[in-house]
């Protein structure tokens, strides 16, 4: 079971889709406004599979942007999923330390857990605090924390 801020995740999707509307309305609008410019293009992209046709120039504008945006928002998400995340185990429960290391604390060193006075969520340990940057919903948090106290109380 993974705790995912859906938040932070879908803020993070919105932005690059954001930042690719935007670059392809401007890409498009620059081939459709400097018509006497297409010749740049055909530096580009090879006349032989596309030619230099508006549309042509403007699906393969399209592709680039896509395929650049899904794999930099790919790494992104890898990134932020990996590092940021909660994962619950049976009886363990990993995360990150304000360092931003990743730690395993088992349910039986849990001494606390809630927000702290900058509104993330910490679990708090013997030796260590795991911490969730960002807002964790109230319901994922009841959830994580009676998932919790049900196994420590086995």
């Amino acid at each position: 079971m993974r705790i995912v801020n859906s938040e932070r995740v879908f803020g993070i999707v919105r932005k690059y889709l954001f930042l690719f509307f935007i670059a392809l309305v401007g890409s498009t609008s620059f081939i459709l406004i400097s018509q006497e410019k297409i010749q740049q293009y055909s530096y580009l992209m090879p006349p032989e599979l596309l030619g230099l046709e508006v549309i042509g120039i403007c699906t393969s504008m399209f592709l680039v942007l896509f395929v650049l945006t899904s794999i930099i928002l790919s790494l992104h998400l890898y990134k932020i999923l990996s590092s940021e995340y909660f994962r619950v185990l049976d009886g363990f429960i990993e995360g990150p330390t304000h360092s931003g290391q990743r730690e395993v604390l088992s349910f039986s060193q849990i001494t606390a857990m809630g927000r702290d006075l900058f509104g993330e969520f910490t679990i708090s340990g013997e030796a260590m605090d795991l911490v969730l940057p960002g807002k964790l919903s109230v319901s994922e948090e009841r959830k994580l924390q009676r998932l919790i106290k049900k196994s420590v109380s086995r």
